[in-house]
Formats: structure tokens, C-alpha cells, sequence
């Protein structure tokens, strides 16, 4: 799935939280309908509604990324701006939480509010909240890192497709790289990797003294029991 300023790519499935999946019934959620694409030939492309779009963008910020990106927050302002009166705000909160990605919206929602002053509700689940306004998608992001969610993801495969997995997200292929950064100009694609590998490494150092903690936290738990089952040996 990918999201920019005039259109978004869906693929078949929503993701949800803990790794799991659900299948959109289209018939039940209609979260798309038919338009003519904009070649004019006649062809008919399924596009998001408006509602449905915020929340996968959203949902895609929060929950797949886990990180804070200005350019994300922009998309969902110039959404929210252009289509406002369109978007079912009652609907985005209800398949929010069913999908479990309703803390995800609340905190995007509350970040673009603050960095862009977009116009949010002023009643309800997704109204704005001026008491606490500030860098809410912060607190997912600690709370469970991209780092430590991926590596989580990865155990469900085996070590031969756990090392293929990583080496592609590493090192994805062309195609890939034109298409998530779109390099102008497109001969310069091979640059964006370094911008990649420093995402991905500040990512790292960030979430190291998390998983330093956690580490040290797991040896002291492994050590106590240890002493209580020596001196229930003895």
C-alpha cells in the first residue's frame, strides 16, 4: 500500500493488530467504488472512499511504520481538507476499533491537527483533543518500535525466509525503489538506499536502549528462577 498527495494504492488486505489479518468483505464494507480512470478509456479502478482512506492512511502511519513522518500528516491534512464533508467520521471510528487501529487514528489525527491545524470534529471519538495534543503517535511508536515489531513478525517463518525477508527489505529491487521514493531523476534510484539504511539505522539506535532493557530485565528473571529452583533442589 502506498499513499501520496492525489491518489492511494490498497492492496486485498487490512492489517491488524498482533500480526493477524482480516478480509474485507467489499460487499458488506464497501469501503470502494467504481470510477472511470482518469485515462479516459473507459476502464473502471476501484478508489478508496474518503472515509476509508484516512483510516488506512492512518493505520498505515500508526501501525505499520510505527514512526512520525511530516509528509504522512500532510496527506492525511490535504485529505481531511479537500473531502471533509464527505468523510463519515462515526463510520472511521467504528472500523477503527474493529480492525484495532482506533488509538493509531486518534493519535494521527491529533498530530496533524497539531503540526497543520487541520479542522477536526469537535464531538466524538475522533474529535480533537486540546488537552493533550502533542506528539501522541510518539507514545505507539515507543511503546512498540518498527524495529522490534518487525523481528516479531519474522519468527512466524523459518530461518531460510526469515533471511530472505530481511534481505529484502534491505535491499529491495528496482522496481520496488522507483516506486516507493520515485527519484527524479529515476536513474538516481540507487541513492535512495542510503537513505533507507539511515532510516532504518537511526531507527536502530533508537530502539536499542528499549531492547537492552528488555534483555536485562529477561537474564535477572532467568537468574531468580534459577536460585529458586537450587533451593528447592536442595
Amino acid at each position: 500500500m502506498r499513499g501520496c498527495r492525489d491518489s492511494l494504492e490498497l492492496g486485498t488486505r487490512f492489517l491488524a493488530i498482533g500480526g493477524t489479518t482480516r478480509r474485507v468483505a467489499l460487499a458488506k464494507r464497501q469501503p470502494c467504488k467504481l470510477q472511470v480512470g482518469p485515462d479516459s478509456a473507459g476502464d473502471r479502478v476501484l478508489t478508496l472512499s474518503p472515509t476509508a482512506a484516512l483510516s488506512v492512511i492512518a493505520a498505515h502511519q500508526g501501525r505499520q511504520h510505527r514512526v512520525r513522518r511530516l509528509l504522512w500528516l500532510y496527506d492525511i491534512h490535504l485529505l481531511i481538507s479537500k473531502e471533509k464533508h464527505r468523510i463519515d467520521w462515526q463510520e472511521a471510528a467504528a472500523r477503527a476499533e474493529e480492525f484495532g487501529w482506533l488509538g493509531a487514528l486518534q493519535a494521527t489525527l491529533a498530530d496533524a491537527a497539531y503540526h497543520f491545524a487541520t479542522v477536526l470534529p469537535t464531538h466524538g471519538r475522533l474529535a480533537a483533543d486540546t488537552a493533550q495534543p502533542i506528539h501522541q503517535l510518539q507514545a505507539i511508536e515507543i511503546a512498540n518500535p518498527r524495529p522490534v515489531a518487525l523481528l516479531r513478525n519474522r519468527r512466524r517463518l523459518r530461518w531460510k525466509d526469515r533471511i530472505r525477508a530481511i534481505g529484502i527489505s534491505l535491499a529491495p529491487s528496482r522496481q520496488d525503489m522507483l516506486k516507493r521514493y520515485c527519484p527524479q531523476p529515476s536513474f538516481l534510484w540507487p541513492l535512495w538506499y542510503l537513505v533507507r539504511w539511515s532510516s532504518f539505522g537511526y531507527t536502530c539506535l533508537k530502539t536499542a536502549p528499549r531492547i537492552l532493557k528488555s534483555a536485562v530485565s529477561a537474564i535477572s528473571v532467568l537468574s531468580r528462577r534459577r536460585r529458586e529452583w537450587r533451593s528447592v533442589l536442595r
